[in-house]
């Protein structure tokens, strides 16, 4: 507040002042705007002097600046000879301050693929990947989504070694990879008309390795929640239980766009209702992720575009007691004693150690597709693939679950040669590489939908055709 705003109003060091009498026992500066991308609602960033010497920075609502009511929340001890009337120059400084502000923050309650005025963007926890580079301004209120790579480059030679690993290993790691790159774009691809959705059961005894899979190539964005005191938490990729809260998975489906959803360790619980709830999410997650809505709601308020579900899922278990119908929404993929094998391990801990590999990967890949997205045509052309795909014969679709399956075939299929598509053109010189990358991704795709089909009852028909 100055006095060129209201006249009658006087900042001095110890508080705001009215035609000479002391009415507050602090002053404020605007530090910052937070605009909500979806609903326009604008939240104040604002530094407090109290009596000249304590400082704190509190956000607030224009609801409640309007109301009065945050005078009395405040953090510290101020006091207001008329909070009510000082409420109402507050908010008229404010707009006239806001106009003038340099640092505006725009979010959304959802991560992932948002058009923000008129272009595409992709938003994380801590910022957003544009056409022009990262963005700090312009982020999700979602904490699982925290995003630790490169916007501007890539390394050729990383992503050598990165591919030729997956390569090696693609029929257990590149379907987990498939579905984070699904998931990635669901959204983008899905305003085009394509809807890209699937889950995927990583199968196995305990200690195989499922959940580390999972954590590694299912995602590549880290958690700011339950910090705690562990020093490890900040590279912590989370993963919900099997038997978590209802309304957990729920909002956590609903907003994580463009981030895969991993759900931990599907076993047969001891207590009956443990099995329920486990039951109960797994319904849940898989019927959630073909539809691309919840029929849940987070909360009794919650407006019907919230329950939209803009990403893929990873599911991990010894155990799953499902209907067939729902089995055939998605892959199954087996990783028993993956982590036995001393190659294999190798390789896990190689893309560990170098976790930026996938993540500067991935981060570009996003980019790219920003930039496709605006070429003319590209709609057309990403519909044509898909259709073609779909239209291509396949050996088992017309038996049971047949051609559900070949609908996972053709979205996996879809995915691996846009990925294709990308890695061509960043990596121009590294065609024998991508080359041999692709055509192990198709084969595990292959093989993971015959497991599939095999895990459906299939292998009396695959038997037959042999035969």
């Amino acid at each position: 507040m100055e006095r060129k705003d209201l006249e009658e109003y006087d900042a001095r060091p110890d508080g705001y002042y009215c035609r000479g009498k002391r009415i507050t026992n602090f002053i404020c500066q605007l530090k910052g705007v937070i605009v909500d991308i979806r609903s326009g609602q604008r939240i104040f960033r604002i530094l407090f002097i109290v009596e000249k010497r304590l400082e704190v920075t509190v956000e607030i609502s224009a609801q409640s600046i309007n109301s009065g009511s945050w005078l009395v929340n405040l953090p510290v001890p101020a006091w207001c000879d008329d909070p009510k009337e000082f409420s109402k120059v507050f908010r008229k400084v404010l707009a006239f301050s806001e106009e003038e502000c340099n640092w505006i923050e725009r979010v959304s309650s959802r991560a992932g693929f948002q058009k923000v005025d008129g272009k595409w963007c992709f938003l994380f926890s801590n910022g957003a990947l544009t056409v022009d580079g990262f963005d700090r301004k312009l982020y999700s209120t979602v904490k699982d989504g925290v995003y630790c790579g490169e916007a501007n480059w890539i390394d050729e030679e990383d992503t050598v070694c990165y591919l030729d690993l997956i390569r090696q290993q693609a029929d257990s790691i590149y379907p987990i990879l498939a579905i984070n790159l699904l998931s990635l774009g669901r959204d983008l691809f899905q305003a085009f008309g394509l809807d890209l959705g699937m889950s995927l059961w990583l199968e196995g005894k305990s200690g195989s390795g499922k959940t580390t899979l999972a954590q590694v190539f299912g995602t590549f964005v880290e958690s700011l929640e339950d910090q705690g005191n562990n020093c490890n938490a900040w590279h912590r990729r989370r993963v919900l239980s099997a038997t978590e809260k209802i309304s957990v998975v729920v909002d956590t489906l609903q907003r994580s766009h463009g981030l895969t959803v991993v759900v931990d360790d599907f076993k047969k619980e001891k207590a009956q209702r443990q099995r329920e709830k486990a039951g109960t999410v797994l319904d849940i997650v898989i019927r959630s992720v073909y539809k691309g809505y919840t029929t849940e709601q987070s909360s009794k308020n919650q407006k019907l575009e919230e329950t939209t579900v803009g990403t893929c899922a990873i599911l991990t278990g010894e155990y799953r007691e499902t209907e067939e119908s729902q089995n055939a929404r998605m892959i199954i993929v087996d990783v028993t004693e993956f982590m036995q094998d001393q190659k294999k391990r190798a390789m896990i801990t190689a893309i560990q150690t170098h976790s930026w590999w996938q993540t500067n990967l991935l981060g570009r890949f996003v980019r790219w597709l920003i930039w496709k997205a605006e070429e003319d045509g590209i709609g057309e052309k990403w519909r044509k693939k898909m259709e073609d795909l779909q239209n291509a014969t396949w050996i088992y679709e017309d038996r049971s679950n047949g051609q559900r399956l070949k609908d996972s075939r053709s979205r996996l299929c879809f995915i691996t040669d846009i990925f294709g598509e990308f890695l061509a053109e960043q990596f121009p010189g590294q065609r024998e590489v991508i080359g041999r990358f692709l055509r192990a991704a198709k084969e595990s795709i292959e093989k993971s939908i015959i497991y599939t089909f095999e895990n459906l009852g299939g292998i009396k028909a695959i038997a037959d055709s042999i035969m």
